[in-house]
């Protein structure tokens, strides 16, 4: 099971002097109601990654509620991720 992370704290990491873009990348991801995941935005930043997923979800019209949205933090070149930020959708 993945990490919960904290989106305060990965948008408060991007003005820190410690930020590296393209270290990570913010995959937003949403789950239905019947188990099926789908990526709706991807980004260097996670302030954006959250903007873009809840921008894209009032285009898409899925056939099954959506039950979950999260962003995962993924590392540059990496398949696993560091953890997950979960978000209101």
């Amino acid at each position: 099971m993945s990490k919960i992370l904290n989106l305060s704290d990965e948008i408060a990491l991007i003005d820190s002097p410690d930020f590296e873009l393209g270290k990570y990348i913010y995959l937003g991801q949403v789950r239905t109601e019947d188990g099926a995941t789908a990526v709706v935005s991807v980004a260097y930043k996670a302030n954006y990654a959250a903007r873009k997923l809840k921008e894209n979800l009032q285009v898409l019209k899925p056939s099954t509620k959506i039950v979950q949205c999260y962003l995962r933090k993924v590392r540059v070149g990496e398949t696993d991720d560091c953890g997950r930020i979960l978000l209101d959708c």
